[in-house]
């Protein structure tokens, strides 16, 4: 009696420990989540102010094609901007490349409101 009594509360043991296991993944895994859409974001004003100065920094996965689209450029236009970082393309694209794009057109003044 006693040894199944042992074996009842290892197994409760052990399936409470696999319990806490599987929360704490859980909980990794939300803070995780969560950090990323905090550093999208930050990626995003980055990028934003990297157009500004005509400039983009390639990320992993990252097309010609995609690029361009994005900037409402041809993947060609963009291949011809940036010659001397494409060369080799596509076996040179590496994530953190820097290519150049058109500097995006200033606002319209007629458009602003007086102050």
């Amino acid at each position: 009696m006693k040894h199944i009594a042992f074996m009842a509360l290892a197994l409760s043991c052990l399936v409470m420990g696999c319990a806490n296991a599987q929360k704490a993944r859980q909980d990794e895994l939300q803070r995780l989540e969560s950090r990323m859409e905090m550093l999208s974001g930050t990626l995003a004003i980055c990028d934003a102010e990297l157009a500004k100065d005509g400039k983009y920094v390639v990320r992993a996965g990252d097309t010609l094609y995609e690029i361009g689209k994005q900037f409402g450029l041809e993947w060609r236009d963009l291949a011809r901007m940036n010659p001397d970082v494409l060369e080799g393309y596509p076996a040179t694209w590496n994530p953190g490349l820097v290519l150049k794009i058109p500097k995006p057109a200033p606002d319209d003044p007629s458009q602003e409101t007086p102050q």
